[in-house]
């Protein structure tokens, strides 16, 4: 499906409340959906890149409608190669669309829709490459993403409330701060290697990958879609 056809999605979807479902495949990358759309946060990524977490190959599927939404171009973020198995289509910074084929588009610049999802770039700063954190507003939930993110910067100039914050590991030892700054919003943490023990973050989220769960509410039991 063309990312054309992706974005009148938006105008199509039901503007009642669904609920969003949330899969942890590993490293930074999530499958959202709502149960019309999948967005699929830093996926498909080169499994094992740089000592973080493999992935089962059944990963690389389609899932159709769906836009795989990049924060950088980083092997543990994103793998070009294997875009053609996942069919989703694809945004991020100019530098991950110019290596992603006719059938991407920049996140850059004012905010934009797939699916009922209203997606903005905040550019951040990660090493020597363009880097989007993501501010994500779909149904009646705002989330971010922070990706790689190196500071907390961004988050100290957002004004709205939030209902979950997506958080690489270094970052985790700053919860306490985020939370006297959003005290509704739960904290995912992420990007962690398999069994490293992460920093103290009371109260938050670290998923074993592969864990589902919903937002307000507890992982889903496990059989359950």
């Amino acid at each position: 499906m063309s990312l054309t056809a992706l974005l009148l999605l938006a105008s199509l979807a039901d503007p009642s409340e669904a609920e969003l479902r949330f899969r942890f495949i590993g490293n930074a990358a999530f499958e959202i959906s709502d149960g019309a759309a999948t967005l699929l946060i830093d996926f498909p990524y080169e499994s094992g890149a740089f000592g973080y977490m493999t992935f089962d190959p059944a990963e690389l599927h389609t899932r159709e409608p769906s836009l795989c939404l990049f924060t950088h171009r980083h092997r543990d973020h994103f793998d070009p190669a294997a875009l053609a198995k996942v069919g989703c289509s694809v945004a991020g910074p100019r530098e991950v669309v110019s290596r992603a084929g006719s059938n991407a588009i920049a996140a850059e610049g004012p905010p934009w829709n797939f699916g009922g999802a209203s997606i903005r770039c905040l550019p951040t700063q990660h090493a020597n490459v363009e880097h989007c954190s993501y501010l994500v507003q779909w149904h009646d939930k705002r989330l971010f993403f922070a990706g790689d993110l190196e500071n907390l910067e961004v988050l100290s100039q957002e004004q709205e409330p939030l209902d979950a914050i997506f958080l690489p590991a270094w970052l985790a030892s700053d919860s306490t701060r985020i939370r006297a700054k959003f005290p509704a919003a739960r904290i995912v943490i992420d990007h962690h290697r398999t069994g490293e023990e992460v920093a103290e973050c009371d109260g938050c989220l670290i998923p074993a990958q592969g864990a589902r769960f919903t937002l307000p509410g507890a992982p889903i039991p496990a059989g359950m879609p």
